[in-house]
C-alpha cells in the first residue's frame, strides 16, 4: 500500500530545484471562503512560496447572472484575492455542466470549460499568465481543463468519496474514473480512498499516495478567546466547526440539552431547532484566526455526520476538523470512523447521544492532562509539513518530462 506522501518514494529533489511557476487549482469553493478546505490551504502556501496561483471555481451558467451587472460580471470574472500571487476565477459558461442531464452529462463536463465567456485563456492573459505549468484538480467537473492546457501535468487531489456524496452516484464515479485516468499524479486524503479508487490512476507517473489533512502551525499557539455573545460556561463547552450541512443537527441539539454546544459555521441547518436548544450557541462563520482562538476556549471537539452523510464519511472521509481540534488541545469525540484508526488520530468514540453524553461526563471527571498530548500530535500534521512534501512532488512532476 502507498505510504503518506511525506514518506512516499517519489525522490525529493534538492530545495534549489523547486522553482516556483504557475499552478491552476480547481475546487468548488471561492478563494475567499471561511470553510476549512485542504486544497485552499495548500494553494495559499504555494502562493506564499512565490508560486503564481490561479484559483478556479467550476463554471456557472451565464444566464444565472442575467441582470444589470451582467456585462461587468463577464468582463471581470477575475476577482480580488487579497494576495499578490493569487488570481481567483469565477468563470461563466455557455455550456453549463450537470450530471442530471441524460446522455450528455460527460460531454458537458468536457466542454463547459471551453464554453466560458470570456475564455479561460483570456482570463489568464488578463492576469498576465500565458498558461499554467501545473493543473491541481479537485472537482469532477474539471474534466475539460486538461484539454485547454495539454502541456500542463495534472495532479488530482481526492479529498472525499465524491460518488457516495452525489445524487447520481454512478455518473459521478464514471467522471471520477475519467479524471483519475487522465491524471499524472494522484493524492488521496485517506488510505480508504486510495484503496477504493487507486486502481483508476492508470496514467500516474508515480504511485498514488495519501496526503492527509493538516492544521496551521500557528494554531498550536492560539490564545483562548470567548466571543461576547457566548455566556459563561456552566460546565464543559463542546464545539463543532465546519460544514454544518453535513452535521448531525439532531445529535448536536440533543447534546445542547445537557451541555453548552458552540457551532462555528452556517447556522441555517439549525434554525428550526435553535429555539428549543437553549444551550446551543450558533456563532455563524468565523475568520480562521478567530476559529483557532474560539476552539482553544472550548473543552471538547465534536465530529458528527447526518445519517445520509455518515456512509461517505465511514468509507473514506478524513475530517479536517479533527486536526483543528487537536491543535487547540481538545479531546475529540467522534463516531467510529475507520480512517481514525488507520491514521492514528487520537479520538474518543461514541455510538449515539447517550454514549456521547456519558463519554463527556467521564472525561470531565478525569484530570486535565490531554491538551498537551493533543497539541503534540497535531504538531506532526501541520500544513507547513504537508506543503513541503507536495511542493517537492510538483517539482518532481515538472522535472519528469512531458505527458
Amino acid at each position: 500500500m502507498a505510504m503518506p506522501v511525506e514518506s512516499a518514494a517519489l525522490g525529493q529533489p534538492p530545495k534549489s530545484a523547486v522553482r516556483p511557476g504557475t499552478i491552476l487549482f480547481c475546487r468548488e469553493v471561492p478563494w475567499q471562503t471561511e470553510l476549512p478546505v485542504s486544497t485552499r490551504k495548500l494553494a495559499e502556501h504555494f502562493a506564499n512560496a512565490g508560486w503564481r496561483v490561479i484559483w478556479a471555481e467550476p463554471p456557472r451558467a451565464v444566464w444565472r447572472d442575467f441582470g444589470p451587472a451582467l456585462r461587468g460580471k463577464l468582463r471581470h470574472a477575475e476577482a480580488d484575492s487579497g494576495h499578490d500571487n493569487v488570481t481567483p476565477l469565477a468563470p461563466r459558461t455557455l455550456v453549463p455542466f450537470s450530471m442530471r442531464v441524460p446522455g450528455v452529462w460527460r460531454a458537458l463536463a468536457e466542454r463547459s470549460w471551453a464554453g466560458c465567456v470570456p475564455s479561460i485563456e483570456t482570463s489568464l492573459r488578463r492576469a498576465g499568465v500565458s498558461s499554467p505549468d501545473v493543473l491541481w484538480l479537485s472537482h469532477v467537473s474539471a474534466l475539460g481543463l486538461p484539454a485547454l492546457f495539454p502541456a500542463a501535468p495534472v495532479l488530482w487531489q481526492v479529498t472525499d468519496d465524491y460518488p457516495l456524496l452525489s445524487r447520481t452516484e454512478h455518473r459521478c464515479r464514471e467522471l471520477l474514473e475519467a479524471n483519475l485516468a487522465r491524471a499524472d499524479a494522484v493524492l488521496f486524503s485517506s488510505p480508504l480512498l486510495l484503496e477504493r479508487y487507486g486502481s483508476l490512476c492508470r496514467r500516474a507517473r508515480f504511485e498514488p499516495s495519501v496526503l492527509p489533512h493538516g492544521v496551521d502551525a500557528w494554531r498550536l499557539r492560539a490564545e483562548p478567546f470567548v466571543p461576547d455573545l457566548l455566556p459563561p460556561a456552566s460546565g464543559p463547552r463542546l464545539v463543532y466547526v465546519g460544514n454544518t450541512w453535513r452535521a448531525d443537527v439532531e445529535l448536536l441539539c440533543g447534546v445542547a440539552g445537557s451541555f453548552d454546544v458552540v457551532v462555528i459555521g452556517d447556522p441555517a441547518p439549525f434554525r428550526a431547532r435553535a429555539g428549543s436548544a437553549v444551550r446551543l450557541h450558533l456563532l455563524g462563520p468565523k475568520r480562521p484566526g478567530d476559529v483557532g482562538r474560539i476552539l482553544a476556549a472550548c473543552d471538547y471537539g465534536i465530529v458528527c455526520y447526518s445519517a445520509q452523510q455518515l456512509r461517505a464519511a465511514a468509507e473514506g472521509g478524513n475530517p479536517m476538523k479533527a486536526y483543528e481540534y487537536a491543535a487547540a488541545g481538545l479531546p475529540i469525540l467522534a463516531p467510529r470512523l475507520p480512517v481514525f484508526a488507520r491514521l492514528g488520530v487520537p479520538v474518543h468514540h461514541y455510538d449515539d447521544l447517550g454514549s456521547l453524553l456519558a463519554e463527556v461526563r467521564r472525561l470531565a471527571s478525569l484530570p486535565d492532562g490531554e491538551r498537551a498530548s493533543m497539541r503534540a500530535w497535531a504538531a506532526q500534521h501541520t500544513w507547513e509539513k504537508r506543503f513541503s512534501a507536495v511542493e517537492h512532488m510538483v517539482s518532481r512532476l515538472l522535472n519528469s518530462g512531458g505527458s
